[in-house]
């Protein structure tokens, strides 16, 4: 998958972007490791692609993290409205924050942006990071964040 990633950057295309998110960790637990969360992801998304790779990372406040790969894809419901869900496995790390009982964790995401005409985009994203049930006790957690979606191209443009 990293390598479906680079190779679209290697060969200029344009449906590169860079998707950054901040929000809420474990919103769904009030009082139980409820922290700030930011995410950086890269996605590689054609409109005709079934399955368009991403990877990324999320951080949070009590020092977390997940560092994922999947696909996504990109439903137009209307010219400007894009819902768009995915799904990464990735590796946790947990900090101090809340013990998902395994490294190996599951990220599945629901997304609702509004695309402007710059080819940005801004929306909220809603997903749940859990071990799918490798280990017992399965213990997952939600997350809803605010996210901003630049093209590539735009950023390495303003340099």
């Amino acid at each position: 998958m990293l390598i479906l990633l680079v190779t679209d950057l290697a060969l200029g295309q344009n449906s590169q972007s860079i998707a950054i998110s901040v929000g809420k960790f474990n919103v769904l637990r009030i009082n139980e490791f409820t922290t700030s969360e930011w995410r950086v992801e890269l996605r590689s998304a054609k409109r005709n692609n079934v399955l368009n790779p991403f990877g990324g990372v999320m951080f949070n406040s009590d020092g977390a993290s997940l560092f994922y790969m999947g696909f996504l894809h990109d439903f137009y419901l209307t010219d400007h409205i894009i819902f768009t869900p995915s799904f990464a496995p990735g590796f946790y790390s947990r900090g101090n924050s809340k013990d998902l009982s395994l490294a190996l964790e599951f990220r599945s995401q629901l997304e609702l942006t509004y695309h402007f005409e710059n080819e940005s985009r801004l929306g909220i994203s809603f997903n749940h990071i859990s071990n799918g049930g490798l280990r017992l006790p399965n213990l997952g957690v939600e997350s809803f964040a605010l996210t901003y979606i630049l093209p590539l191209s735009t950023l390495l443009n303003s340099f």
